[in-house]
């Protein structure tokens, strides 16, 4: 049933640098073999992209697209043709023209850029007590438990942590303002069979380009927010908040991530634009971009039932 294990570092450099335009593989991803792994999860995630534009774009959306759209999106009592969001079309958009050219390993990276690390060892521990950790690649301070997706650098299986930047006042540290480090860990599932830990099917597909689409929704370059003078307040979706705590964060925790609480957001939190909604949530998006290339399939077009089950296309 498991067939590989995959640590992963995601992270948003702000290196001073400009000229490339994209996401980097580190040398650590051929060190430990799986550098060609994580290319394959990259162009794939950016198919999910592709295929995701399309239907949101497409006049008149198809009903397939609609049928997913009044799953993830759409409000009580809400048509879902008019679930399309300008800013669920522009974080799609973003990232397709943002992140998708792969920077040679041997060029510099543009403080927009992604970089994707395959062990820890651009990670230094500062202070224990204070739980402050050096990304040694960036020099930006910041806090593994303060995690934004996942629990902590000591989970091993579905994780995905993106730790904020550092904000404190204390001088002794050099601060990165809008850096984002994420580790991610992923688990290839034979879903011949049920899937593991009580996700449903949807969960459990193609998980490390959906993961790696989750993260690209946290860039800076993905979204942008701004106050009513201009000001930039926000950079990438930060992901949708409840009473039951942060949708897509403890993977390792069927309560907290995936298809039902993706699925039961738009129903009962924000209406869409706001703070709480399901065009705010990452892994809302994530689903709705891997669905879409599922259904896209020439050979095996599939969907997805009320309950997160890949069924075929009528």
């Amino acid at each position: 049933m498991v067939c590989h294990r995959w640590k992963l570092i995601f992270a948003l450099q702000t290196f001073l640098v400009f000229g490339a335009a994209g996401y980097k593989i580190d040398q650590s991803c051929a060190q430990e073999g799986i550098e060609n792994d994580v290319r394959n999860a990259m162009t794939s995630a950016f198919e999910m992209v592709d295929s995701a534009l399309a239907r949101l774009t497409a006049s008149p959306l198809q009903q397939t697209t609609v049928d997913v759209l009044g799953k993830l999106f759409a409000g009580p009592g809400q048509d879902p043709r008019t679930a399309v969001t300008a800013r669920t079309v522009d974080v799609f958009a973003q990232i397709r023209d943002n992140y998708r050219n792969e920077v040679p390993v041997d060029q510099p990276v543009g403080e927009d850029d992604l970089i994707i690390f395959c062990n820890r060892d651009h990670y230094q521990l500062i202070d224990k007590n204070k739980d402050i950790w050096l990304d040694k690649a960036n020099d930006v301070f910041f806090h593994s438990k303060e995690a934004m997706c996942g629990n902590s650098m000591k989970d091993k299986l579905f994780l995905a942590e993106t730790s904020n930047p550092l904000r404190e006042t204390d001088r002794k540290y050099k601060l990165g303002k809008d850096a984002i480090s994420t580790l991610i860990g992923k688990t290839v599932v034979n879903l011949s069979g049920k899937a593991p830990f009580g996700f449903v099917q949807i969960d459990a597909f193609a998980l490390l380009d959906k993961v790696l689409l989750h993260e690209m929704t946290h860039g800076r370059s993905a979204y942008v927010t701004r106050d009513e003078n201009g000001e930039v307040e926000d950079e990438g979706l930060i992901g949708a908040k409840t009473s039951r705590g942060w949708l897509g964060l403890g993977l390792l925790k069927a309560t907290t991530y995936g298809w039902s609480k993706c699925a039961s957001l738009a129903k009962r939190d924000d209406r869409l634009g706001g703070i709480n909604a399901a065009d705010n949530n990452a892994d809302t998006l994530a689903l709705f971009g891997s669905i879409c290339k599922v259904m896209d399939d020439r050979n095996s077009p599939r969907t997805v039932d009320d309950k997160g089950r890949i069924i075929p296309l009528a």
